[in-house]
């Protein structure tokens, strides 16, 4: 009798260890990912928002055709080398970031995506021909225009996993 009441709490605090593990694991995850959220507020969303600022300007300018003037002649080269400065010291500090667990890997993940198609797409502009040379700058017209949807497909997965954590 003594031996199966000593099984019978012997298993329970198995189950009692096993359930509070457990719950312990998904609150370090749920941790980890709500730091993780909160460096993105602080360090890489400024920037990537700044960063769609400078380019839907462009995509103004294209379509009120003073791209040139904007870019070349006014703040835009400059604010674009500015920009790419910024995103290559963020890309550095989301990859030291530490990240143990698959939600908050996936978010670091799409975050590192979007600082690439940024910095290709910043590039993109920095090498944008003359609005004179009517061939090539409606290629690079059309090369950005599909960068930026690449972006906001990125930044409408980026959202699927910030609200599948909430």
């Amino acid at each position: 009798m003594k031996n199966g009441i000593l099984i019978g709490v012997v298993i329970v605090g198995i189950l009692v260890i096993f359930f509070f593990g457990d719950f312990s694991s998904k609150n370090h995850e749920e941790q980890e990912f709500l730091a993780f959220q909160q460096f993105l507020n602080d360090e890489f969303f400024p920037i990537s928002n700044d960063c769609f600022d400078h380019l839907n300007q462009a995509v103004d300018e294209l379509y009120a055709f003073t791209f040139s003037d904007w870019y070349f002649n006014g703040d835009g080269r400059d604010e674009n080398g500015i920009l790419q400065s910024d995103l290559e010291q963020i890309e550095d500090d989301v990859l030291l970031y530490e990240i143990k667990y698959n939600q908050a890997l996936a978010l670091k993940k799409n975050i590192l995506n979007q600082i690439e198609s940024l910095k290709e797409t910043l590039q993109l502009l920095s090498n944008a021909p003359s609005e004179e040379d009517e061939k090539s700058f409606e290629r690079f017209r059309l090369k950005l225009i599909t960068m930026i949807d690449i972006l906001s497909t990125e930044m409408d997965e980026m959202n699927k996993l910030l609200e599948s954590n909430q």
